[in-house]
């Protein structure tokens, strides 16, 4: 049961910052903006590192320190427009390579291609879960104005990771080596 528990609670992490961007716009436009776009995109990393942590039966406390370097190159990419592409690359980098890190730190994952093989089979299932109710309830959108808008829509990201959810849970059903939680 507390398993669920941590999924939902990578939910939280994942919306509430895009239902708190817009405020943090209006509280100081410029400024707001920026942390808006942090904590968007701490809460997916928490996320990754959560739907991990679901297998492990836990989750390591340094590899979620490593959030706070997450947020700070997110908000330093703002900041500085010429090197923006360099610090979301190391974003990019880190969200992927961390969660994965500690999936086999913590025995989830035997190897780097066992988790190569699961983060590319969950996002595939995470894609076909979320496809049809994106669709059906119009949630896309043109290119993001982050000094405007959150950079998805909170009923989107709920979607979204929901099938992430979802995917969690079946993936964990179907391959039982990396379900150490038993």
């Amino acid at each position: 049961m507390w398993r669920i528990i941590l999924l939902l609670i990578s939910l939280l992490f994942l919306v509430l910052p895009l239902v708190f961007y817009g405020y943090l716009v209006l509280w100081q436009p410029e400024l707001g903006a920026r942390l808006g776009a942090g904590l968007a995109g701490l809460g997916v990393y928490l996320y990754y590192l959560l739907q991990v942590g679901y297998y492990a039966c836990g989750i390591r406390l340094a590899h979620m320190a490593i959030g706070g370097l997450v947020f700070l190159l997110i908000v330093l990419s703002t900041f500085f427009p010429d090197l923006m592409e360099l610090f979301l690359l190391a974003v990019l980098a880190m969200t992927i390579f961390m969660p994965l890190h500690m999936g086999i730190r913590l025995g989830v994952f035997a190897k780097w291609l066992h988790a190569i093989v699961w983060l590319i089979a969950w996002n595939i299932l995470s894609a076909l879960i979320a496809f049809l109710p994106v669709r059906l309830w119009g949630l896309e959108r043109a290119p993001w104005m982050w000094y405007v808008e959150p950079p998805i829509p909170p009923a989107r990201g709920l979607v979204i990771g929901s099938s992430g959810v979802v995917s969690t849970i079946l993936l964990g059903l179907f391959w039982k080596s990396i379900n150490k939680c038993r």
